[in-house]
């Protein structure tokens, strides 16, 4: 076994407390994100003493299922498989100073200036990257599930930490009305063929704006969100 691969395994089941569990498969996984390639590492544990088990059929009552990154050893998924307790874990985490704390201490991150809370809909809940409260795109998005007596039992992070603290930070002072003749630019009407008669539509191009409303910038970057291959198509 690779020594990284070792390493990773051992970190997940010390830091898991995962001493009732079996390791029952692993593979490292390549992602792109904003134009930078992450590895992620995933697990899947069965419980030692699970009953009866074929490949076709769903994990056994008990599974968890756990996804670290590579370079920082930071999880970015948690999924756990029926009623399962993990010990390292606070018991509930329906109380939002528990509920944050944990996420701080997973992230590495401090609340409302690092990642803020985006929508809280009964057992979900979502956070986002945030510098300072103000949401930072590209960032990052954290969804966490809970059962009904509030342990965790869905966690996920997706994407990479937009900006750090070496970026300058202003008042926000632009206007809606300041930025209008630059949204209506944005707008494209057209028209498609259709079943009967042509359809009219319009389109719209996301962009920033800057702060002096002087600048856009698009909202994703042509030469990492895609590739030229200059290639015919058959």
């Amino acid at each position: 076994m690779h020594p990284l691969t070792k390493d990773l395994i051992s970190h997940i089941q010390d830091k898991y407390q995962l001493n009732d569990y079996v390791l029952h498969e692993s593979f490292y996984h390549r992602e792109k994100f904003h134009g930078e390639t992450q590895y992620s590492f995933e697990t899947c544990w069965f419980p030692i003493n699970h009953g009866p088990w074929s490949e076709d059929e769903s994990y056994p009552d008990g599974t968890i299922e756990i996804q670290v990154d590579t370079v920082t050893r930071r999880t970015t998924s948690i999924n756990k498989h029926g009623d399962v307790t993990i010990y390292s874990l606070p018991e509930d985490l329906r109380d939002s100073d528990t509920q944050t704390s944990w996420l701080e201490q997973e992230l590495g991150m401090t609340f409302d200036q690092e990642f803020m809370l985006l929508k809280h809909q009964d057992s979900l809940y979502q956070y986002v990257s945030c510098q300072n409260g103000i949401r930072l795109f590209p960032g990052f998005f954290i969804s966490l599930e809970l059962t009904d007596d509030g342990a965790l039992d869905f966690f996920s992070v997706y994407g990479t930490p937009a900006l750090s603290n070496k970026y300058p930070t202003e008042s926000f002072s632009l206007a809606p009305v300041q930025i209008t003749p630059i949204i209506t630019e944005q707008i494209r009407f057209f028209s498609a063929p259709g079943d009967q008669q042509r359809i009219q539509a319009h389109t719209i191009e996301e962009i920033f704006v800057s702060q002096n409303d002087s600048l856009t910038y698009p909202f994703s970057d042509p030469d990492t969100s895609s590739v030229a291959m200059n290639e015919i198509v058959t």
